[in-house]
């Protein structure tokens, strides 16, 4: 395992902790981490069969992501907020 695939990793447990501390349910992280998983896979697929020039291997580790790292925080930052919207009254 490369060293700075252990921050991105340390982050999503930090964020679904939180998500199964806030809700009080183990089913919210679950279906993230699915979510997670599934992007992951479709990734790969689409990278070995010559559909997608992003290498899910290198993702976060090369130079010049970074707009790629604000849209994933502002997407996750968005989840939780509609999440919190829609399930706390």
């Amino acid at each position: 395992m490369q060293f700075f695939g252990f921050i991105p990793r340390f982050v999503l447990g930090v964020f679904l902790g939180f998500l199964y501390q806030w809700s009080g349910t183990i089913w919210l992280p679950v279906t993230a981490h699915f979510i997670n998983n599934a992007g992951a896979v479709i990734l790969t697929w689409a990278f070995t069969r010559n559909n997608s020039s992003i290498n899910p291997d290198t993702i976060g580790i090369e130079p010049g992501q970074e707009l790629l790292l604000g849209i994933s925080v502002f997407m996750s930052l968005a989840g939780v907020w509609l999440l919190r919207k829609n399930l706390v009254r």
